[in-house]
């Protein structure tokens, strides 16, 4: 599982916008894996970077107003896709 933190309305996009930053560069998929890594832990890191992308997003989306998050279960290892109605 990668992050783990809950969200807050009254939490400053800054520092939502730091947390992403640094997660985003530990996990991403050229940073985390090596040449020896197994074709399971490249397709678990681009994973854990894709829900990071997708929840940064959906903060994003949120705090601009863009739209309701509504999330559907996902293939594989308990992760989920974010899809967007409009209010």
């Amino acid at each position: 599982s990668v992050g783990g933190r809950s969200s807050s309305p009254d939490v400053d996009i800054r520092d939502v916008h730091r947390a992403y930053r640094r997660m985003a560069m530990r996990y991403h998929p050229d940073v985390s894996t090596t040449r020896d890594s197994t074709d399971d832990e490249r397709r678990r890191a681009n994973d854990d970077f894709a829900r990071i992308n997708a929840a940064y997003e959906a903060l994003r989306k949120r705090r601009d107003g863009i739209g309701e998050a509504v999330t559907r279960p996902g293939s594989g290892s308990g992760s989920g896709q974010v899809r967007w109605e409009k209010r």
